[in-house]
């Protein structure tokens, strides 16, 4: 029996929210900012693939809309399975100025050749 997965995507002021479906149940939501700045993602259950299936349909979107670059920022260095997973998914992590309890992380996307 396979699973139904289904994203589907709103817009909130200045913000794009995504959110994923597993058979018919919210099972993780992100918010974006002009399709570059990844302004949070979580999910509802842990290592279930469900983030990470969130950030791949993200990171395509991006690439469509010629997005070169993905950010993120407030990873809290102290959330292990946070760091691990942005590492994880490409991102490399720097501390964020003047704070360095906090992380920011950036990936470059490889933008698809028309």
């Amino acid at each position: 029996m396979s699973e139904i997965i289904e994203i589907k995507h709103k817009k909130e002021n200045d913000e794009n929210i995504y959110e994923l479906f597993i058979d018919g149940k919210l099972a993780s939501t992100a918010r974006i900012l002009a399709y570059s700045k990844l302004l949070n993602i979580c999910s509802k259950e842990k290592r279930k693939g469900f983030g990470t299936r969130l950030l791949q349909h993200i990171e395509e979107i991006a690439k469509q809309n010629s997005i070169s670059e993905m950010t993120t920022s407030d990873i809290d260095s102290r959330d292990i399975p946070a760091v691990n997973f942005f590492k994880k998914m490409g991102y490399t992590l720097y501390p964020l100025s003047g704070d360095e309890e906090f992380l920011e992380g950036h990936k470059k996307l490889q933008l698809n050749a028309h």
